[in-house]
């Protein structure tokens, strides 16, 4: 879940990930592929046939490194996250886990689902990343498609429109 969490990846593309695709000392993964929605385990392109890049925490990166010396799914080519190293784990087994997660958390899991953790990222990269770091770190095509995916609150929007006030006032002092 922090995978979903720390990139925005999609479900099914974390799903499809492989050890080879994993780069730990940039601390990020390479994404080129997805698996089909409404398939198990049929590997496609992503959904946008957008390669992008997907930053992790030290944290994160840590977990993966641990868990690649646990697993016996270590070769390049094998899925990172798997249960019998020939098939990418299914939607349903990610849903489970992440309500297991959200449960031990305290909140109710019937609310959400893995994917709003790709909402999460996006709102909440909002102040860090300028709008086409935003659109490449997410995959999107436009950024009329990154825009769907804001639910900025008002500490955001107004932090946002801080920095464009700034500009604006170093342009009309010259």
């Amino acid at each position: 879940m922090l995978v979903l969490l720390e990139t925005g990846m999609r479900p099914g593309e974390a799903r499809a990930l492989r050890w080879r695709e994993y780069y730990g000392e940039e601390r990020a993964f390479v994404v080129r592929h997805g698996v089909e929605s409404g398939t198990k385990d049929k590997i496609k392109g992503t959904k946008t046939d957008q390669v992008k890049a997907a930053a992790v925490s030290v944290r994160t990166s840590q977990e993966l490194t641990i868990w690649r010396m646990e697993t016996k799914f270590k070769a390049n080519d094998d899925f990172i996250f798997t249960l019998d190293g020939a098939r990418p784990v299914t939607n349903l087994e990610v849903l489970k886990a992440f309500r297991a997660g959200m449960e031990t958390a305290g909140l109710d899991s019937a609310k959400w689902v893995p994917y709003t953790l790709r909402h999460t990222f996006i709102t909440y990269s909002i102040p860090v990343l300028d709008d086409w770091e935003l659109e490449m770190m997410a995959g999107h095509s436009t950024l009329r498609t990154s825009l769907k995916y804001r639910h900025p609150d008002d500490e955001i929007v107004l932090a946002r429109s801080r920095l464009a006030r700034e500009k604006l006032d170093k342009a009309r002092e010259k």
